[in-house]
């Protein structure tokens, strides 16, 4: 019984994980960051502090999101970006296409 109550309390929360997911992916997304790409190709982004606060997540939810959706694990790494050198980071992938899961 403990054992289906921790289930049903996994399946509640899915929704929510998901769209964080969602949320933290889209800042890196390429098919959003470059025009015709698609969100299986290379991951190469610079996300800003301002940013992640906007979508109201962190750098390490970002970095879970690449390795939810494409099984691949990103480098970070902290970066003052563009002629105002905001705080930042500069985020790389292989992504899915050319990581474990993907479609070669």
């Amino acid at each position: 019984m403990h054992r289906q109550g921790f289930i049903i309390l996994s399946m509640n929360t899915a929704p929510a994980a998901k769209q964080t997911h969602e949320t933290a992916f889209s800042l890196v997304d390429p098919s959003k960051l470059h025009p015709g790409l698609s969100w299986k190709d290379r991951i190469a982004a610079l996300v800003t502090d301002a940013q992640l606060t906007a979508a109201g997540v962190t750098i390490e939810q970002v970095n879970a999101s690449i390795a939810f959706f494409t099984a691949t694990m990103p480098t970070t790494t902290r970066e003052k970006i563009g002629t105002s050198e905001e705080p930042g980071y500069l985020v790389l992938a292989k992504g899915y296409r050319a990581g474990p899961a993907g479609d070669h």
